[in-house]
């Protein structure tokens, strides 16, 4: 009960409004900077994806490399169980 009365008096209503909303974006900027390190990710380096067109034979060979991959994940699955 005195910790309520003192949180009445002694701490302003905002402060109980503006306080979470400063963690909370604190919180949201580390998670991008820990993001960031994770993945090698900085500003310098972006992937312009409009400059170069993949032709067909790189799109096919992609979508092979993508099936094998699918499949080779399925092995290990069924190797596990």
């Amino acid at each position: 009960m005195w910790v309520q009365l003192g949180i009445m008096f002694y701490i302003h209503p905002l402060a109980l409004v503006i306080v979470p909303s400063v963690l909370i974006i604190y919180a949201l900027i580390q998670e991008d900077r820990r993001f960031k390190a994770q993945y090698g990710l900085d500003k310098s380096r972006s992937i312009d994806t409009g400059k170069k067109l993949l032709s067909e034979v790189d799109m096919k060979r992609l979508v092979s490399e993508y099936n094998a991959m699918l499949k080779n994940r399925e092995k290990s699955r069924d190797a596990k169980n």
